[in-house]
Parts: C-alpha cells; sequence; structure tokens
C-alpha cells in the first residue's frame, strides 16, 4: 500500500487496532483513507488534501441506543481535540451521528447509533500533507483515549 510507512498512516491504523482491542469500550466497523491528492478546495497555499473516516460504536451494545451517552462522548472528542494542539490549522476533525440497526439488540429496541468521525488534512506537498495528517491522527489517538476516560 503506497503510504504504509507513514506515520500518518501507520497512526490511522493502530487507532482502528486500538478502538478494536481488548482494553477500549468503543470498536470500530469501518473506516476508510484517501491518500494525498490535488485540492482545489484547500486552503491557502496549499495544493494536497487527503481524508478519511473512522466508524465508532459502544462495545456495550445498549448504550448504542442512549442520546446522552453519544452527546457526552461526541462532546468530550471536540473538547479533548481542542486542547489537543490549539494551533493546528491544516487538519480538521468531524463528527456526525449515523443510524444503526442493531440486530444483536431484542426488537423493538434495535435502532441506535454510531458515531463517524471525519478527518482531513492539507499540505503544500504530498509528503508536507501526510506529515499534517500524522499530527491530526496523533491529536485524534489522544483525544479518543481522553473521550473514552482512559
Amino acid at each position: 500500500m503506497p503510504w504504509s510507512g507513514h506515520l500518518a498512516v501507520q497512526t490511522f491504523y493502530a487507532i482502528v487496532e486500538r478502538l478494536n482491542g481488548p482494553d477500549s469500550v468503543l470498536e470500530s466497523n469501518d473506516c476508510a483513507f484517501s491518500a494525498p491528492e490535488p485540492d482545489p478546495d484547500a486552503p491557502p497555499d496549499q495544493r494536497f488534501g487527503c481524508s478519511g473516516r473512522v466508524m465508532a460504536l459502544f462495545r456495550d451494545l445498549p448504550r448504542n441506543r442512549s442520546a446522552a451517552a453519544w452527546d457526552t462522548l461526541t462532546t468530550a472528542l471536540h473538547r479533548a481535540l481542542a486542547e489537543e494542539d490549539p494551533t493546528f490549522e491544516l487538519g480538521v476533525v468531524g463528527t456526525a451521528p449515523v443510524s444503526v440497526h442493531f440486530r444483536g439488540l431484542p426488537a423493538p429496541t434495535q435502532d441506535g447509533h454510531q458515531l463517524m468521525v471525519a478527518f482531513w488534512a492539507w499540505g503544500a506537498t504530498e509528503r508536507g500533507c501526510l506529515d499534517n495528517l500524522a499530527r491530526l491522527m496523533t491529536n485524534l489517538a489522544g483525544a479518543l483515549r481522553v473521550a473514552e476516560g482512559r
């Protein structure tokens, strides 16, 4: 895989691995990464952009039905990100709840949510884009730990 040796990509997969590990209250059932490419919507003086997502849900499936649990997790994640690296400007993390039907829960209580954590990073070069993504991924890894209470 191109870029697999870069810190950004290694950290991205480390986040997914940790979420799916035994010590996480969350788990991931989907992720994606798009390598750096020319981005006409990049910030000024930046030519390249890359993006991706990590889907997260509570390992304890009934918690995924709780709006309060999701609000608490999302707020904690955004606060931790803001505190992690307040001067970082060439990357963005956004979250959105995604409706899910959990067949592992008893009917009629099977509807809930998971959290899409989407990210974008930019740079003047492909390498610069990945360096900024590495910074973003490091920030995201730390913020997820804080949001989980770890």
